[in-house]
């Protein structure tokens, strides 16, 4: 009986340290071993310069388009924004890219016809009639593929078009028509459109856009195309040049573009990749939008103070017309990567019933 009640005891207690044990908190793994520093979250750093003065109405997407990729990479990309001539020269930042100075920028591809004609076309002159159709050569009609194989032979990577609304005309006399063009010295871009303009009977002038105003004034030129009317407006134009023609014989849609160095675009990760595209596309549509806004607010303000608008016509549209396949055709054998984007340029518009 003893014996039995040994045995019963030893058990009782053996059980009662168990639970004890079992009771007690047990130390974390984590708390054996000190606990492992997090890493630092890597911040890559872009800069990049825009086209655009910071007076202009479409230049507000850019800055956002900054703080967007911020916020959607979580802080991970930073990209240092600056206005037109903050880091280099308008005409300097394809270069300045390709050497450093700057990670990459948003500009106007024909820009660089000097480097091969075909970014010329990446713009093409009187081409599409509506932004959608343009957007949709770059993204569904190939030219995107394009523009991307022509930069990589300069060490760039073309992310993605930026679209605007039509560009616009200011004389400083009266214009009625095409023959008003004669002798006309006339700011454009480089290009296609010095071409055009010259078979149209212009004396075409290249400058940068920071340059018309006082160009206009000091009789330098005497009308400019540029862009569209709000950033004519934008410039002070209209106060030096009261006639304006608002359907653009020049490009009734055009497209900048976001341009980065390639060692740059593929150190990112194919997450930080998306958010950049992705940006890129909101910046797109809110650049159009802003634009066509602020080219009515622009057109009804002019007309309030009494400039003029004028316009090309009827009977002229067709050699217009004409004039600038003409030049398509001219441009399309001057490389050959400007030979497949000719061919790709009219391909999409005869597809879109554009042109025959």
């Amino acid at each position: 009986m003893r014996k039995k009640l040994l045995v019963i005891v030893t058990l009782i207690m053996l059980l009662a340290l168990g639970l004890f044990v079992v009771g007690c908190p047990q130390p974390a793994a984590e708390e054996e071993e000190a606990a492992l520093p997090t890493p630092p979250v890597e911040v890559i750093e872009w800069r990049i310069q825009t086209l655009w003065p910071s007076a202009l109405a479409i230049y507000p997407p850019f800055h956002e388009f900054g703080e967007m990729v911020y916020q959607m990479s979580d802080g991970r990309l930073k990209i240092e924004t600056y206005t037109s001539g903050a880091v280099v020269g308008t005409f300097d930042k394809f270069d300045a890219a390709v050497d450093g100075v700057i990670d990459g920028f948003h500009s106007f591809s024909p820009y660089w016809t000097g480097k091969d004609p075909a970014f010329s076309f990446l713009s093409p002159i009187h081409s599409f009639p509506e932004p959608w159709m343009i957007e949709a050569w770059y993204m569904e009609g190939g030219a995107l593929e394009l523009a991307r194989e022509l930069y990589a032979q300069h060490g760039l990577y073309f992310v993605g078009p930026i679209v605007y609304s039509a560009d616009s005309m200011h004389f400083k006399t009266p214009w009625d028509s095409i023959a008003d063009f004669e002798g006309l010295k006339i700011r454009t871009p480089p290009g296609m459109s010095t071409d055009f303009l010259t078979a149209l009977g212009a004396a075409p002038v290249t400058l940068p856009p920071g340059d018309i105003y006082h160009a206009l004034e000091t009789g330098v030129i005497d009308a400019a195309d540029f862009l569209s009317l709000s950033a004519m407006h934008g410039l002070g134009i209209h106060e030096v040049a009261p006639y304006f023609l608002a359907e653009s014989i020049m490009e009734p849609t055009g497209v900048t573009n976001f341009v980065v160095r390639i060692d740059k675009w593929e150190a990112l990760p194919a997450d930080l990749q998306a958010i950049v595209e992705a940006a890129v596309a909101v910046w797109s549509r809110r650049h159009l939008h802003l634009g066509a806004l602020a080219d009515l607010e622009a057109k009804n303000a002019m007309l309030a103070a009494g400039l003029t608008e004028v316009f090309v016509p009827e009977e002229e549209k067709a050699r217009v017309t004409e004039e600038a396949m003409k030049i398509w055709a001219d441009w399309g054998q001057r490389s050959p990567m400007a030979a497949r984007m000719e061919e790709s340029l009219r391909e999409y518009l005869v597809m879109l019933e554009v042109i025959e």
